[in-house]
Protein backbone atom coordinates (compact mmCIF):
# COMPACT_ATOMS: atom_id res chain seq x y z
CA UNK A 1 0.00 0.00 0.00
CA UNK A 2 1.53 3.31 -1.11
CA UNK A 3 1.43 5.53 1.98
CA UNK A 4 3.96 8.00 3.36
CA UNK A 5 3.72 7.51 7.12
CA UNK A 6 5.95 10.37 8.13
CA UNK A 7 4.17 12.88 5.93
CA UNK A 8 0.77 11.63 7.14
CA UNK A 9 1.86 12.03 10.79
CA UNK A 10 2.93 15.62 10.23
CA UNK A 11 -0.24 16.53 8.33
CA UNK A 12 -2.45 14.96 11.00
CA UNK A 13 -0.70 16.73 13.86
CA UNK A 14 -0.69 20.11 12.12
CA UNK A 15 -4.40 19.76 11.43
CA UNK A 16 -5.09 18.80 15.04
CA UNK A 17 -3.19 21.88 16.19
CA UNK A 18 -4.99 24.30 13.87
CA UNK A 19 -8.40 22.90 14.88
CA UNK A 20 -7.40 23.13 18.57
CA UNK A 21 -7.90 19.44 19.10
CA UNK A 22 -4.41 19.61 20.57
CA UNK A 23 -4.17 22.36 23.21
CA UNK A 24 -0.89 23.43 24.82
CA UNK A 25 -0.98 25.94 27.66
CA UNK A 26 1.79 26.18 30.26
CA UNK A 27 -0.16 28.73 32.31
CA UNK A 28 -3.15 26.42 32.88
CA UNK A 29 -2.15 22.82 33.56
CA UNK A 30 -4.84 20.38 32.51
CA UNK A 31 -5.79 17.58 34.88
CA UNK A 32 -6.34 14.21 33.25
CA UNK A 33 -8.68 11.50 34.50
CA UNK A 34 -5.59 9.62 35.72
CA UNK A 35 -4.73 12.60 37.97
CA UNK A 36 -1.72 13.66 35.90
CA UNK A 37 -1.30 17.42 35.47
CA UNK A 38 -0.16 18.38 31.99
CA UNK A 39 0.39 21.47 29.81
CA UNK A 40 -1.16 19.52 26.93
CA UNK A 41 -4.70 18.30 26.38
CA UNK A 42 -5.93 16.39 23.36
CA UNK A 43 -9.65 16.23 22.65
CA UNK A 44 -9.83 13.78 19.76
CA UNK A 45 -13.61 13.57 19.94
CA UNK A 46 -13.68 16.99 18.29
CA UNK A 47 -12.35 15.41 15.09
CA UNK A 48 -15.88 14.09 14.48
CA UNK A 49 -16.88 17.64 13.54
CA UNK A 50 -14.22 17.97 10.84
CA UNK A 51 -14.91 15.83 7.79
CA UNK A 52 -11.47 16.27 6.22
CA UNK A 53 -9.62 15.48 9.45
CA UNK A 54 -11.90 12.52 10.12
CA UNK A 55 -11.08 11.11 6.69
CA UNK A 56 -7.35 11.76 7.18
CA UNK A 57 -7.40 9.76 10.42
CA UNK A 58 -9.30 6.86 8.89
CA UNK A 59 -6.96 6.84 5.87
CA UNK A 60 -4.03 6.60 8.29
CA UNK A 61 -5.74 3.89 10.35
CA UNK A 62 -6.32 1.88 7.22
CA UNK A 63 -2.71 2.23 6.12
CA UNK A 64 -1.25 1.30 9.51
CA UNK A 65 -3.67 -1.63 9.79
CA UNK A 66 -3.11 -2.85 6.23
CA UNK A 67 -0.44 -5.46 7.12
CA UNK A 68 -3.02 -7.16 9.36
CA UNK A 69 -5.98 -6.98 7.00
CA UNK A 70 -5.79 -10.57 5.78
CA UNK A 71 -5.73 -11.98 9.32
CA UNK A 72 -8.16 -9.64 11.13
CA UNK A 73 -11.79 -10.77 11.31
CA UNK A 74 -13.41 -8.10 13.52
CA UNK A 75 -12.72 -4.39 13.99
CA UNK A 76 -13.39 -3.21 17.55
CA UNK A 77 -13.31 0.15 19.30
CA UNK A 78 -12.61 1.12 22.89
CA UNK A 79 -15.57 3.09 24.25
CA UNK A 80 -16.18 5.81 23.66
CA UNK A 81 -13.57 7.50 21.52
CA UNK A 82 -12.55 4.42 19.58
CA UNK A 83 -16.10 3.54 18.52
CA UNK A 84 -16.58 6.00 15.63
CA UNK A 85 -13.10 5.28 14.28
CA UNK A 86 -13.67 1.53 14.42
CA UNK A 87 -17.05 2.00 12.75
CA UNK A 88 -15.57 3.92 9.83
CA UNK A 89 -12.76 1.43 9.29
CA UNK A 90 -15.10 -1.57 9.60
CA UNK A 91 -17.33 0.01 6.95
CA UNK A 92 -14.39 0.50 4.60
CA UNK A 93 -13.30 -3.08 5.04
CA UNK A 94 -16.84 -4.51 5.14
CA UNK A 95 -16.00 -6.31 8.38
CA UNK A 96 -17.96 -7.06 11.55
CA UNK A 97 -17.80 -4.35 14.20
CA UNK A 98 -17.65 -4.57 18.00
CA UNK A 99 -16.94 -2.22 20.85
CA UNK A 100 -15.76 -2.65 24.42
CA UNK A 101 -17.34 -0.90 27.41
CA UNK A 102 -15.25 0.13 30.44
CA UNK A 103 -17.14 -2.49 32.46
CA UNK A 104 -20.01 -4.92 31.94
CA UNK A 105 -23.52 -3.49 31.92
CA UNK A 106 -25.38 -3.81 35.20
CA UNK A 107 -28.62 -4.67 33.43
CA UNK A 108 -29.87 -6.66 30.44
CA UNK A 109 -27.37 -9.26 29.29
CA UNK A 110 -24.55 -7.72 31.32
CA UNK A 111 -22.20 -7.52 28.35
CA UNK A 112 -18.92 -5.66 28.21
CA UNK A 113 -18.15 -6.51 24.59
CA UNK A 114 -20.97 -5.43 22.29
CA UNK A 115 -21.67 -5.96 18.59
CA UNK A 116 -20.25 -8.66 16.39
CA UNK A 117 -19.25 -12.07 17.72
CA UNK A 118 -15.61 -11.96 18.84
CA UNK A 119 -15.06 -15.46 20.25
CA UNK A 120 -12.20 -17.22 18.46
CA UNK A 121 -11.84 -14.25 16.10
CA UNK A 122 -8.75 -12.15 15.44
CA UNK A 123 -9.42 -8.57 16.51
CA UNK A 124 -8.14 -5.18 15.40
CA UNK A 125 -8.71 -2.88 18.40
CA UNK A 126 -8.77 0.92 17.99
CA UNK A 127 -8.19 3.39 20.82
CA UNK A 128 -8.13 7.13 20.19
CA UNK A 129 -5.49 8.16 22.74
CA UNK A 130 -3.15 6.28 25.04
CA UNK A 131 -1.36 7.74 28.05
CA UNK A 132 -0.88 5.11 30.75
CA UNK A 133 -2.90 2.65 28.66
CA UNK A 134 -5.42 1.61 31.29
CA UNK A 135 -8.54 1.79 29.12
CA UNK A 136 -7.00 -0.11 26.21
CA UNK A 137 -5.54 -2.74 28.54
CA UNK A 138 -8.96 -3.20 30.13
CA UNK A 139 -10.51 -3.62 26.66
CA UNK A 140 -7.90 -6.19 25.62
CA UNK A 141 -8.55 -8.16 28.82
CA UNK A 142 -12.31 -8.07 28.18
CA UNK A 143 -11.81 -9.36 24.63
CA UNK A 144 -9.60 -12.18 25.85
CA UNK A 145 -12.21 -13.08 28.46
CA UNK A 146 -14.58 -13.54 25.50
CA UNK A 147 -12.00 -15.91 23.94
CA UNK A 148 -11.11 -13.36 21.26
CA UNK A 149 -7.58 -13.07 19.87
CA UNK A 150 -6.36 -9.46 19.75
CA UNK A 151 -4.23 -9.21 16.61
CA UNK A 152 -3.25 -5.54 16.77
CA UNK A 153 -3.95 -2.43 18.85
CA UNK A 154 -3.90 0.89 16.98
CA UNK A 155 -3.97 4.28 18.69
CA UNK A 156 -4.33 7.67 17.04
CA UNK A 157 -2.01 9.30 19.58
CA UNK A 158 0.34 7.94 22.24
CA UNK A 159 2.15 9.84 24.98
CA UNK A 160 4.71 6.98 25.05
CA UNK A 161 4.49 6.59 28.81
CA UNK A 162 6.53 3.65 30.19
CA UNK A 163 3.39 2.16 31.79
CA UNK A 164 1.75 1.81 28.39
CA UNK A 165 4.84 0.33 26.75
CA UNK A 166 5.01 -2.25 29.53
CA UNK A 167 1.30 -3.07 29.29
CA UNK A 168 1.41 -3.67 25.54
CA UNK A 169 4.84 -5.28 25.30
CA UNK A 170 3.26 -8.59 24.27
CA UNK A 171 0.88 -7.07 21.68
CA UNK A 172 1.27 -5.59 18.24
CA UNK A 173 0.81 -1.87 18.94
CA UNK A 174 0.72 0.66 16.10
CA UNK A 175 0.67 4.41 16.82
CA UNK A 176 -0.46 6.86 14.17
CA UNK A 177 1.22 9.69 16.09
CA UNK A 178 3.16 10.11 19.33
CA UNK A 179 4.24 12.93 21.64
CA UNK A 180 7.65 12.83 19.96
CA UNK A 181 6.10 13.22 16.51
CA UNK A 182 4.20 16.21 17.88
CA UNK A 183 7.40 17.84 19.10
CA UNK A 184 8.74 17.71 15.56
CA UNK A 185 6.00 20.02 14.28
CA UNK A 186 5.89 22.49 17.19
CA UNK A 187 7.57 25.87 17.22
CA UNK A 188 10.48 26.17 19.71
CA UNK A 189 8.50 27.76 22.57
CA UNK A 190 5.83 25.08 22.75
CA UNK A 191 8.35 22.35 22.02
CA UNK A 192 10.29 23.50 25.10
CA UNK A 193 7.12 23.36 27.23
CA UNK A 194 6.50 19.74 26.25
CA UNK A 195 10.13 18.71 26.62
CA UNK A 196 10.34 20.14 30.17
CA UNK A 197 7.12 18.39 31.14
CA UNK A 198 8.41 15.06 29.79
CA UNK A 199 11.61 15.55 31.76
CA UNK A 200 9.57 16.05 34.93
CA UNK A 201 7.90 12.73 34.21
CA UNK A 202 11.31 11.18 33.47
CA UNK A 203 10.24 10.19 29.96
CA UNK A 204 13.12 12.00 28.21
Amino acid sequence: MDFDRERAKQELLKKMLTTQIILIDESRPFQWRSGIHSPIYIDLRRMLGYVDLRNMIVDALEAFAYPYRDSVQVVAGVATGGIPLATMLADRWAMPLAYVRPQPKEYGLGKQVEGGVVAYKKILLIEELISTGGSAANALEALEMERAEPEVLISVFSYEFPEAKERFANYNWERLTTIFDLMEVLEPRRKKIIREWLRELEIV
